[in-house]
């Protein structure tokens, strides 16, 4: 298992034959009350194991030829994602939305999610000052997957904005997000 510090200092590509990014405001809302419960020691896992854990990203190390065919950085390590790419996506959409709006003399590394077929942008959405979604890396209507990373990155900033600070303290909960959140990673 690995904590979402480690997650975020690493390279992902992710194969055209994955389906695109299409988690919902449901699963992202689930995922960010799960991760409250077990700040507030309510959730499962919340126990005696001190992290709580989420479904397996599996992955496969690329070659130096597969990042030349990929036109990917040869000198650094590219995981190719088999499995998990929605949760690893919307990870680190919430790691980009702490960095923007709560670490700002603190900022930790974001991942970089390379998609084969299309570009996201994920580290280019933010909130403007009239609390709209923006993206500064492309127009979201013509290409689904950034539709749907624009939409995630608003019900991440509407769930932030829906508690007062005393429901949630952001310092808490960056820190259980970033060393006590965990996945299981499985490398073949």
């Amino acid at each position: 298992m690995v904590n979402l510090d480690s997650l975020s200092d690493r390279c992902y590509f992710i194969p055209s034959y994955q389906r695109g990014y299409r988690w919902g405001k449901q699963q992202v809302v689930d995922l960010l009350d799960d991760i409250l419960d077990y700040a507030n020691g309510k959730g499962l896992g919340s126990g005696d194991q001190g992290y709580y854990c989420l479904q397996p990203v599996v992955v496969k190390s690329l070659t130096d030829e597969e990042k030349r065919r990929y036109d990917l950085e040869v000198d650094r390590v590219w995981y190719e994602v088999i499995d998990g790419q929605q949760r690893l996506t919307t990870l680190a959409l919430i790691r980009h939305y702490f960095n923007e709006y709560f670490a700002v003399r603190s900022k930790r590394p974001e991942p970089t999610i390379k998609y084969e077929t299309r570009e996201t942008h994920i580290n280019k959405v933010s909130i403007d000052d009239e609390g709209n979604v923006v993206c500064g890396g492309g127009d979201r209507s013509g290409n689904i997957d950034l539709y749907h990373v624009v939409n995630a990155y608003g019900y991440i900033h509407e769930w932030f904005q829906s508690f007062s600070s005393n429901d949630v303290d952001e310092n808490i909960m960056m820190s259980v997000f970033n060393k006590q959140v965990k996945v299981i990673w499985y490398e073949i």
